[in-house]
């Protein structure tokens, strides 16, 4: 029986019944450690045989692409492709799809959230209730207040460049990719108070130990869960799955 591996963290740690259209259409599904990132070393074993793979935000390797002996497609559940090595699978004739759009909905209500918790300060207040006290922190409204949005559509690595164009006392989200930040430049920014506050749903490392970012007093951050809301599961996973089909039903094609 042909062989799909499944490996986003959301699919493995409670699989849903988008993918029994797999298992009904004959094929085998293979999942990685249930809720955890896979490493290189379970990718390198579980990859050899499978003809598709369903896959999440875990870094791929040229290594693997190379054990990958019987791989048409890898579905993403998620519009990035950034993790992927784009040469080695072109030259294998390796297909890449992605569920494009179809977790827009979560990550732009999360950003709205991390916005608007920036703003009034909402987790340095609820902390401080927890902890006994009863702080009452100045706030801005967002009304009035100057939105910059880069990247409507496709994100460009630019978004890099932004911060030393960002006014005075700005508050910095990104709910996109850890790698669109400049990482030192937004410490130092962040220390002088040049930006107010960073908050992100990204690490360049996940979990981030060890992350200045992770630790600093001006960073509200969440793990990962922009895309992790039940509708957004469930149409990228309808999504990766209608893909995964369309793919292998097709007649495979030598490498060109």
């Amino acid at each position: 029986m042909d062989r799909i591996l499944v490996t986003p963290r959301s699919l493995t740690s409670s699989p849903p019944p988008a993918l029994d259209r797999l298992r009904d259409a004959g094929f085998d599904l293979v999942f990685s450690t249930p809720g955890a990132t896979p490493t290189e070393a379970e990718l390198l074993r579980l990859v050899p045989g499978c003809v598709g793979w369903l896959a999440g935000v875990e870094p791929v390797s040229e290594s693997v692409v190379a054990a990958a002996d019987r791989l048409r497609i890898i579905s993403r559940n998620g519009s990035g492709a950034d993790n992927l090595p784009a040469s080695a699978l072109r030259a294998r004739g390796i297909r890449v799809a992605r569920a494009m759009g179809a977790n827009a909905t979560g990550i732009a209500e999360l950003t709205v959230g991390l916005i608007l918790s920036a703003c009034r300060h909402i987790p340095e207040t609820s902390t401080g209730i927890r902890a006994g006290g009863w702080p009452r922190l100045v706030g801005r409204e967002v009304e009035g207040t100057t939105v910059g949005i880069v990247g409507l559509g496709a994100i460009g690595r630019r978004v890099a460049r932004v911060l030393a164009r960002l006014p005075r006392g700005a508050i910095v989200v990104n709910t996109a990719r850890a790698g669109f930040v400049d990482a030192p430049g937004l410490l130092a920014a962040l220390d002088g108070g040049r930006i107010e506050a960073y908050a992100t749903d990204v690490f360049a490392t996940e979990p981030p130990a060890g992350d200045p970012l992770a630790a600093h007093p001006r960073v509200l951050a969440t793990s990962h869960i922009g895309a992790l809301t039940e509708g957004s599961v469930t149409r990228a996973t309808e999504a990766a799955v209608e893909n995964l089909l369309l793919a292998l039903r097709a007649p495979a094609h030598a490498p060109g």
